[in-house]
């Protein structure tokens, strides 16, 4: 870290990452020289440029220089021509901010970043990786974005929807009195709260890439909430903190009249030092867009993966239909998932009844960056018209798979492309498994180039 009013001279080093400070009121035009080798560069306020950053960097005969930013709010900054480890973006003050489709591992061939609280353009330069701090009381909204780390603190709020955390800088994380939420996301490394923060995760998968970063901790008095979200390694409560899970797992279409098995996890953990413990779950169902929930099952049994109710679908009628997952803890607290179904006709006399089990396995490599493998497991009488769709974050199609129809098991390469053969750009897609018209599953995968 490089910043207020220090004097750094590094010499015949070998792999630097030195991340500067732009500060409030600093003017900054620069090209950064080849990070593979550096004969000398010094940054400070001598340099052709720049102004007002206060401090002295120089580099003499060094090779791998990751050049990083941290700009901070009133900076003025302009980046050419140069290969950018790591931008990092502090945010204080009480503004609302709003980003969308920033992501890592992009060439930016002439780039302002929408912050309305300073001025951050990147022309032909390449950065690898984006990091996302708010502090105090700014409100942050970021959509479809890929980025190596962030954590919320202060009183600040994160609303992240539809983004990828490859944890490339490690961390998600929230501390102070911040507030997170994480909806229809991925992350590749692991999540951490401190202090009097709340991290609430909804759809959303988080499964790491590396062995040290299997621990999920919610710390000090924390909150730590899951809905319909899945964690490789489950989260766990120290010190006075509360971990609340709530999961309905997807339901195939079902005929009436069956009994359907309904699985997932009503589960808390509260640290040693928190007195809460679990109260009890009730499942219910209605129609879809009812306000009426019949009780299906109440109990006080903590569940971790595994049946939390039978539901005796008998006397209902076809249709689209909604469950709702409430756990309560002994504080009167809850935590509500939701998960939709449909029931199908009962087949007619004379008619094969309707069977249909699907299973998408997933994809490998995932992320990945020229091709990946999806797998499938399909046991079904209706495979006459059997597709996989590949969609975007927005809902577009971008490329349908088919496959022999008497084909029930094993896997289908895809290869970045769109339906014209041509490479879509990287990001999060998701691909869905489609039977008769009808969806049976989805995942999904990232693209990284």
């Amino acid at each position: 870290m490089v910043g207020d009013s220090c004097f750094v001279h590094l010499a015949r080093c070998d792999t630097l990452m030195p991340w500067f400070g732009m500060p409030d009121g600093s003017v900054v035009s620069i090209q950064f020289p080849d990070p593979e080798f550096v004969d000398h560069f010094e940054l400070s306020d001598d340099t052709p440029g720049v102004d007002g950053i206060h401090y002295t960097f120089i580099a003499d005969s060094c090779s791998r220089c990751w050049w990083s930013l941290e700009t901070l709010t009133g900076c003025d900054v302009t980046v050419s021509n140069s290969i950018i480890r790591g931008s990092c973006v502090r945010m204080f003050g009480s503004s609302t901010l709003n980003i969308s489709g920033i992501e890592d591992y992009t060439m930016h061939s002439n780039f302002v970043v929408p912050l309305d609280d300073r001025n951050l353009e990147y022309h032909n330069t390449y950065v690898y990786w984006w990091n996302w701090y708010p502090f105090d009381d700014v409100v942050f909204n970021i959509d479809s974005c890929s980025f190596g780390e962030m954590i919320g603190r202060g009183h600040s709020e994160i609303h992240a929807t539809n983004c990828f955390h490859d944890g490339a800088t490690i961390m998600l994380g929230s501390g102070g009195d911040a507030f997170v939420s994480f909806v229809d996301g991925i992350s590749h490394s692991y999540v951490g709260t401190f202090t009097n923060s709340t991290f609430l995760f909804v759809n959303s998968s988080i499964t790491p890439m590396w062995p040290y970063q299997s621990t999920n901790i919610a710390h000090d008095t924390s909150h730590l909430l899951a809905v319909n979200s899945s964690f490789e390694y489950e989260p766990e409560a120290v010190d006075s903190a509360l971990v609340m899970f709530a999961l309905v797992d997807s339901l195939p279409d079902y005929a009436i009249g069956e009994t359907i098995g309904i699985s997932g996890s009503a589960w808390i953990e509260s640290g040693e030092q928190n007195p809460i413990t679990f109260d009890c779950y009730k499942l219910h169902y209605a129609l879809a867009g009812s306000p009426n929930w019949t009780l299906i099952e109440e109990s006080i049994y903590q569940v971790s993966h595994d049946v939390l109710a039978e539901w005796n679908t008998s006397g209902l009628n076809e249709g689209g239909y909604d469950l709702r997952l409430t756990i309560l803890d002994s504080a009167g607290d809850s935590l509500i998932a939701f998960r939709p179904g449909t029931l199908l006709p009962c087949a007619g006399v004379g008619e094969k009844p309707f069977s249909c089990k699907t299973e998408l396995v997933g994809n490998y490599p995932n992320p990945f960056s020229s091709s990946t493998t999806i797998s499938f497991n399909l046991t079904t009488e209706h495979t006459e018209n059997t597709e996989l769709i590949i969609f975007n974050t927005r809902g577009q199609r971008v490329r349908t798979l088919n496959w022999h129809p008497e084909l029930v098991e094993g896997s289908v390469i895809w290869d970045g492309t769109n339906e014209n053969n041509q490479p879509v750009s990287s990001g999060i897609y998701f691909y869905e498994l489609n039977l008769d018209g009808k969806t049976k599953a989805v995942k999904r995968c990232v693209l990284l180039k």
